[in-house]
């Protein structure tokens, strides 16, 4: 009978053993489980932030483009109100010197005329 209690208190020894074995890996599986939850939460987040940034990103992108398009147009404005040195003309009438320009087409105004033949090309 000894022997079969002592028997039985190894086996009691072995399977708390390996209850306690047990219950640390569940444990350990537990705050893997808490860990795996936390970084899933990290993630959304870094993605939420990442998806928000790309949208600002986008927006301000639209309005650099609408800059840009203004600022082209605003340069074409400048450059049809400015005069080029090859559009200004020096005229000496009877000594006096005056200083027109092709883009006004004050020479050119009368079509057919002879200053339309000289300063039209």
């Amino acid at each position: 009978m000894n022997i079969l209690l002592q028997k039985m208190e190894e086996t009691i020894a072995e399977i708390r053993i390996a209850w306690e074995t047990d219950q640390k890996h569940l444990s350990d599986l537990v705050q893997e489980r808490r860990d795996l939850a936390e970084g899933r939460r990290a993630l959304e987040s870094d993605q939420n932030n990442l998806a928000q940034e790309r949208s600002d990103l986008a927006q301000e992108r639209r309005a650099l483009e609408s800059d840009r398009a203004a600022w082209a147009a605003e340069m074409v404005a400048v450059e049809k109100m400015s005069i080029r040195p090859k559009d200004r003309v020096l005229l000496d009438v009877g000594g006096t010197h005056y200083t027109t320009t092709r883009v006004k087409k004050t020479l050119t105004a009368v079509p057919g005329s002879m200053l339309d033949a000289m300063f039209s090309g």
